[in-house]
C-alpha cells in the first residue's frame, strides 16, 4: 500500500552507499581547483535534475534503492517551486499536518528524506523540471563543457548548485552536522517546526493563550538555523517541550522574534532546575535588555574595537 510509514525504514547498504556517494560529490573543505573527475560527477547529478524521471533513475540506481521502499514513502499534495523557495507558514503547515503520522527517530534520518523525495519526484509531487524548485538550476554550457577549462567561478557555481540539490533533498550529514536535516531540507524543515509547535503547544500554561499556530508562527520568524545548533549543541535543555513553551512565551511577551537572548535567558534558568519541577512563572518572565549580559556584550565589542585600534596604529 502506498504510504505505508511503518514499512519504510532504511536498510544499512543504502546508509552506506548513502554515505560513500555524499562524499563523492561534495569536498569537506571545498578546493579552489576541484579535480576533472569532480566537476564531471557533478555534472552528471545536475543534468540529471533536468527532468524528474531522469533525477529519479539517477537516484535509484547511485543509492541501490528499490521500487518497495518507493512504494511505502508517505504521501504528499504537490509542491510549488515558489512554495519550496520561500516557504511559507500556513504551506508549512499544511506539510505537517500531512506528514504528522511521522516519529521523531524517523524524520532524523537524512537517508530516510532522500528516499520520501524520490518518491515525490516520481509521483510528480515537484515540478518538472525540479531543479529551479531545489536551488540547482544552472547554465546548460556547464553541464556539457569541458572541466580542464572550468574557471574558478565556474567549478564553483556548479558546486553550490550540488550542495544546495543535496542539502534540499534531504542533507549533507558529513558537512553540516546530522542535525541540519531539520534546516537544510524544505519539506524536513517544515515537518520539525510544525512537529515541535505542537508538542509545545501541549506542554504550555493555560493562561499563555499561545495555540500551536502561534507557536508555529513564532517558530517560522525565529532564526531557525542559529536555534537548530543552541538546542542541539549548548543548550539541551531547551529540548524538553515546557523550557522550549517558556522561550516562545518570552519571545511573545516581547513581540519579537525568538532569538539567542531568549533561549540564553531561559536555558539558564533551566539550569537551576529541572524543567518539569520549575516555576512557570519564572521560566517566562520578560527579558531585561540592560542586563549584565547585554553589558558584557558591549564590553567585549568596545575591547574588540579598541584592540583593532591598536594594531592599527602599530602597523
Amino acid at each position: 500500500m502506498t504510504g505505508d510509514n511503518s514499512k519504510l525504514f532504511v536498510p544499512e547498504n543504502i546508509e552506506q552507499k548513502f554515505n560513500l556517494w555524499q562524499r563523492s560529490l561534495v569536498e569537506t573543505k571545498r578546493s579552489a581547483k576541484p579535480s576533472d573527475d569532480l566537476i564531471v560527477k557533478q555534472q552528471d547529478l545536475l543534468r540529471a535534475a533536468t527532468t524528474s524521471e531522469k533525477l529519479v533513475d539517477y537516484l535509484t540506481h547511485h543509492l541501490g534503492i528499490e521500487q518497495d521502499l518507493l512504494t511505502a514513502a508517505p504521501q504528499l499534495e504537490g509542491v510549488t517551486e515558489k512554495e519550496m523557495l520561500n516557504r511559507p507558514p500556513e504551506w508549512e503547515r499544511h506539510i505537517g499536518e500531512q506528514l504528522s503520522h511521522i516519529e521523531p527517530h524517523t524524520a532524523r534520518s537524512s537517508p530516510w528524506w532522500y528516499i520520501c523525495h524520490i518518491a515525490w519526484l516520481q509521483r510528480g509531487t515537484f515540478p518538472n523540471p525540479p531543479d529551479a524548485a531545489f536551488k540547482a538550476r544552472v547554465r546548460k554550457s556547464l553541464l556539457s563543457d569541458n572541466p580542464a577549462k572550468f574557471s574558478t567561478a565556474q567549478s564553483k557555481t556548479l558546486d553550490d548548485a550540488t550542495r544546495n540539490l543535496l542539502r534540499w533533498l534531504g542533507g549533507l550529514p558529513h558537512i553540516r552536522r546530522l542535525y541540519r536535516v531539520a534546516e537544510d531540507p524544505p519539506i524536513a524543515r517544515a515537518w520539525w517546526r510544525y512537529h515541535i509547535a505542537e508538542i509545545v503547544a501541549e506542554s504550555i500554561a493555560e493562561d499563555t493563550q499561545l495555540t500551536a499556530e502561534d507557536i508555529h508562527r513564532i517558530l517560522h520568524k525565529s532564526q531557525w538555523g542559529r536555534f537548530i545548533e543552541r538546542t542541539q549543541r549548548t543548550f539541551s535543555s531547551l529540548l524538553a517541550p515546557r523550557a522550549l513553551a517558556a522561550a516562545c512565551v518570552v519571545s511573545e511577551s516581547g513581540k519579537e522574534p525568538l532569538n539567542q537572548d531568549h533561549l540564553q535567558a531561559v536555558a539558564r534558568r533551566c539550569l537551576q532546575a529541572h524543567p518539569e519541577l520549575m516555576d512557570w512563572r519564572e521560566l517566562t518572565r520578560p527579558l531585561k535588555h540592560s542586563s549584565k549580559l547585554s553589558k558584557r556584550k558591549k564590553a567585549r565589542t568596545q575591547s574588540r574595537a579598541s584592540n583593532r585600534t591598536k594594531r592599527n596604529r602599530k602597523s
